[in-house]
């Protein structure tokens, strides 16, 4: 994916580039806390969740 940026606290304008992984789950097992993740969330994109940052919002439209 190529991101477009608008300048912001975090520095200039700039492009970056990421990748967006998508699974199709067979079973769902219990969620184990780690370094990278305190918890996850099954959305549906319509429920109220909480602040998601707008890169994010961004990436929910390609899956």
């Amino acid at each position: 994916m190529k991101l477009h940026l608008q300048p912001s606290f975090h520095g200039p304008e700039r492009i970056e580039f990421g990748t967006l992984y998508t699974v199709q789950l067979d079973t769902i097992t219990d969620f184990q806390e780690n370094e990278e993740a305190g918890q996850i969330v099954w959305w549906d994109r319509i429920s109220e969740i909480g602040y998601i940052n707008e890169i994010d919002k961004k990436l929910t439209e390609y899956v």
